[in-house]
């Protein structure tokens, strides 16, 4: 009996000393993994080179890169710290849903090693690695798969419309509505265009290693030609980091105001006398009317401050006032709604969206309303766009650069 109570104190005392141990050791048991930890003397494995396996994942919605992993390899190790080092070359925050992985792992009995993570970035097509190293834990890598650049020319002539002649030139729709809005300050592409009307574009095409082509770079250079004249276009770097784009004059294209403040907008009332649709009585129409979907982004027509947006029981609906310089100022009417980007007070650059197409106030039809004032007296906009401009003129030793630069592009328009 004495005896059995001797053995029951001593394992009582072996169980309590245990517990003091693992108190002392919990801290480092649960110690959290650092985003910008540095593992250094990792344990050393051992693997044949055929007991590596490799497997792909895709991110879903809302997920993070580590959870993604485990997801598809649970319990597997090194996780956190190749994803660590990872995201000291790769913003882990901006990891798009659908981001493919490449993941090379060992087993260790049951359990995955994490060998190496690879992803690529689909637009840059930049490689991120991290890759297990023997003596510093995991290293990053990074490199670039080499991408030719080429100068892509579209050409073609009018038979439907512009957008659709120029699809199946070849050319991306996102090139070609740049190329609207180069031309939209002289051009009005509702009335202007005609069959047999002619356009050239002239862009720059990424391709990579294979040949495939990767994306589409900036609009080199761009012509159409109407009935009403020869538009052209061309892409040039005046000053170090500054670009726009001139006539061959060395004039920039852009203007102080746009003509039409919705991409895609019908004319459907110029600034002319007409019938009103609501009342049926004849009355001077003091604005351009632009028909669009409702919810359309509706721009500034030009740098400014927006000076009122609100409700306006007479007619106009919700609209929204911007001032210019020079005594310009600029209103849009008949909004669904305002961008909360553009409260009052807020300075607004040209084309930034200001409001959205809507058929408030007195209104037959989601449009919007522009009104161009000029110090206090409403102008037709037509008339103000195209007797202004942006003040950029090419003069002496930078229109010689330019029209050296005119003469190495015109060979590539048809």
């Amino acid at each position: 009996m004495l005896s059995q109570r001797i053995f029951a104190l001593s394992l009582w005392g072996s169980i309590a000393g245990l517990s003091t141990l693992l108190f002392l050791l919990y801290p480092l048991f649960t110690r959290e993994v650092s985003a910008q930890i540095i593992i250094s003397n990792p344990i050393q494995h051992t693997f044949e080179e055929d007991a590596i396996h490799s497997t792909q994942i895709a991110l879903r919605n809302g997920e993070v890169l580590a959870n993604a992993i485990l997801r598809q390899l649970p319990n597997a190790q090194g996780v956190y710290q190749a994803v660590a080092t990872v995201g000291t070359g790769f913003d882990l925050r901006r990891i798009p849903v659908g981001q493919e992985v490449l993941i090379t792992y060992a087993m260790e009995e049951d359990t995955p090693i994490i060998q190496s993570l690879l992803l690529k970035e689909n637009r840059t097509l930049q490689t991120t690695q991290a890759l297990r190293n023997t003596e510093q834990g995991f290293s990053l890598k990074q490199f670039s798969e080499y991408i030719l650049m080429e100068q892509q020319l579209v050409s073609g002539t009018v038979t439907s419309s512009l957008y659709v002649d120029g699809i199946a030139a070849g050319a991306p729709a996102n090139k070609l509505m740049e190329m609207f809005d180069l031309f939209a300050f002289n051009v009005d592409f509702q009335r202007d265009i005609r069959e047999k009307d002619q356009f050239d574009l002239i862009y720059e095409q990424y391709f990579d290693s294979h040949g495939n082509a990767v994306r589409s770079g900036n609009i080199i250079a761009a012509k159409l030609v109407t009935q009403q004249g020869v538009n052209e276009s061309f892409r040039f770097e005046y000053e170090p980091g500054e670009v726009g784009y001139f006539n061959r004059d060395g004039s920039s294209l852009k203007k102080a105001l746009l003509l039409m403040p919705v991409q895609g907008g019908r004319l459907t009332s110029g600034y002319s006398a007409r019938r009103n649709p609501v009342y049926g009585y004849s009355e001077f129409h003091p604005a351009l009317d632009f028909a669009a979907p409702k919810g359309t982004p509706i721009m500034s027509a030009g740098d400014g401050v927006v000076i009122h947006r609100g409700w306006d029981p007479k007619g106009y609906g919700n609209y929204v006032k911007v001032q210019h310089n020079n005594g310009l100022m600029t209103l849009y009417a008949h909004m669904s709604s305002f961008a909360a980007s553009a409260p009052v007070g807020a300075r607004v650059k040209q084309g930034q969206t200001i409001g959205y197409v809507g058929s408030t106030g007195m209104s037959t039809g989601p449009h919007v309303h522009y009104e161009v004032w000029v110090n206090g007296v409403r102008r037709n906009p037509r008339t103000i766009v195209n007797t202004m401009s942006s003040g950029i003129e090419l003069k002496g030793e930078q229109l010689e650069r330019f029209k050296e630069h005119i003469r190495t592009v015109e060979p590539y328009f048809s």
